[in-house]
């Protein structure tokens, strides 16, 4: 529904502008109300108000508490509707009913855009969703009945269209890497080559069968051998192969390629840069010796010897927001699956193209990041200006945090708490966890502080719900107690980044986990950002800061 025609039904249906300008009267004008409502950077703050009076609803005109009620905007107005009142996809599965309200705030956290249940509808995954955010999928995959003439809906991102035009949904599908196309994963068409974890269709003209192993893959995967005119595809004869590399000496000094997009500046990701070093034991066939050949791989720019793991690839450089190239790079890159042990790490480097970062501008931020990686804060290669001092940043080779190329115009920062990589969907949840961290500390970049008046509705003060939905009270007693010694400002970066960063640690921890991180985040904030930490502060974080 288009925005006019939803506020005309709001009005015509719903709003009680009398009742609710009487409820404002006694205390103060309406428009004086109404002008008290401010769009600060995206964040809703109602300057000195706690109540406000509900617009729309059987609630029409009641003055409630401002923490029971929920801002909307439409077009230039705003209004209040309470809570309860609200449905927001992918937080809420279904309304009691099992139908939205009359009127809904709709989408992720950040989207204000409002909908009428009309346009709303019921996914294949159990959602309610806009129908212009939907798909409509194939239904000879997903209706139970052949005769059926309903369509079947899915949130457009979780569909994908197929080789010959179906849709269907992205968890059904298979992407053929010799075509750039969808299959849906019961194709008969498709052959899997687990040499170098990708499907092919034979058919294709630039597939190749390989005699040595008996499979297909893709014709610049496979080595040709002049002797017999035939192709391999894994053979002792690997060096005839054009690209192929050496591994290097250790700190060879090769320049890794920059696979940046076109900078944005509506799209904050695309000012920085992230690489990764990605230590590994040794090659399948055992080897790490320097001079050793090894295959180049997309996500790649070289290897070299490393003293601590054994060898050490060195990633290109992509932009933040070339999501999708490092995905492809990374799936077409199976040398991240390689064998580690205890001593490999796998430190991030990121950098802002205009050389704007500064060490200040990160160490606010860190408390999840040591959370997540808080042993690795007593290893010797990471164990260094723990307290994040700026002035130390260029100091140790071995520090927590690590600036880099201070006199020069190339700055960049080398995070070395991560730990080993241990394959390839390891590093696609660091550039993840690596976006929602920069996203933070471009706010502090631009001097926007509007991370400080952002409202959550936690049942349990400090704890998301979505980390707290499993009703264990393990660890709420620290969390309050942290809560109550540690500084306003620590509390809310934490709270706001450890929300942003929601997918990543549901993809890392098991549930019970979660308000462990939460904790140890929460400790790690404060133990950085105060001079003299408080003794809770220190309970906790003393096993992992004077080791």
């Amino acid at each position: 529904m288009e925005q006019h025609k939803l506020k005309q039904h709001l009005f015509a249906h719903h709003y009680k502008a009398w009742p609710i300008q009487e409820a404002i009267k006694p205390n103060v004008g309406y428009q004086q109300y109404i002008d008290r409502i401010v769009n600060y950077n995206g964040v809703i703050i109602a300057e000195n108000l706690t109540n406000v009076v509900i617009a729309f609803g059987e609630s029409s005109g009641q003055s409630v508490p401002i923490e029971c009620a929920k801002y909307i905007r439409i077009g230039d107005d705003s209004y209040y509707v309470l809570k309860s009142d609200v449905f927001r996809i992918n937080l809420n599965r279904l309304q009691e009913d099992g139908v939205p309200k009359d009127y809904i705030l709709c989408g992720y956290p950040e989207n204000t855009s409002v909908y009428h249940p009309d346009d709303m509808v019921f996914t294949y995954d159990q959602n309610w969703i806009p129908k212009d955010l939907c798909s409509i999928l194939e239904p000879s995959y997903y209706a139970d009945d052949p005769d059926h003439d309903d369509p079947i809906y899915v949130y457009s991102a979780n569909s994908v269209e197929t080789y010959d035009g179906e849709i269907i949904s992205r968890n059904d599908a298979i992407y053929c890497e010799s075509d750039s196309s969808y299959y849906h994963e019961d194709s008969a068409d498709l052959h899997y080559c687990d040499g170098r974890n990708y499907w092919v269709n034979p058919e294709d003209d630039n597939v190749i069968f390989c005699i040595d192993t008996d499979q297909y893959c893709l014709r610049d995967d496979a080595y040709y051998c002049d002797l017999s005119a035939e192709y391999y595809y894994w053979e002792s004869n690997v060096a005839t192969r054009d690209h192929t590399q050496t591994i290097q000496d250790y700190h060879c000094g090769v320049q890794p390629e920059f696979k940046t997009l076109e900078i944005d500046q509506n799209n904050p990701l695309s000012k920085y840069t992230i690489g990764f070093e990605v230590e590994k034991d040794c090659l399948r066939d055992g080897n790490q010796d320097c001079g050793s050949l090894i295959e180049q791989q997309p996500l790649f720019s070289h290897w070299e010897t490393d003293s601590s793991c054994g060898i050490e690839g060195i990633t290109n450089v992509y932009s933040l927001d070339n999501y999708n190239q490092f995905i492809n790079d990374v799936r077409s890159s199976d040398y991240t699956d390689l064998s580690t042990n205890q001593r490999c790490g796998g430190h991030i480097n990121f950098a802002h193209r205009g050389n704007r970062l500064q060490y200040w501008h990160i160490r606010p931020w860190l408390g999840l990041i040591f959370s997540m990686w808080k042993k690795r804060l007593t290893n010797q290669y990471s164990s260094c200006n723990k307290k994040l001092n700026p002035y130390r940043g260029t100091d140790y080779h071995y520090g927590a945090l690590v600036e880099k190329g201070r006199m020069r115009t190339n700055v960049r920062f080398e995070l070395r708490l991560p730990n080993k990589v241990k394959n390839g969907d390891t590093l696609i949840r660091r550039f993840c966890l690596i976006q929602k961290l920069i996203e933070c500390v471009d706010l502090y970049i631009n001097e926007d502080f509007s991370w400080m008046s952002v409202k959550y509705d936690d049942k349990i003060d400090g704890i998301p719900d979505w980390a707290n939905r499993y009703d264990s009270i393990s660890y709420n007693d620290e969390i309050a107690e942290l809560l109550t010694v540690i500084s306003p400002q620590s509390r809310q970066r934490t709270r706001f980044f450890f929300d942003k960063a929601k997918s990543i640690i549901m993809q890392g921890y098991q549930p019970e986990e979660y308000k462990r991180v939460l904790m140890y985040a929460y400790a790690f904030q404060s133990y950085i950002d105060e001079e003299a930490p408080s003794m809770p502060v220190t309970n906790l974080t003393n096993e992992y800061i004077n080791s």
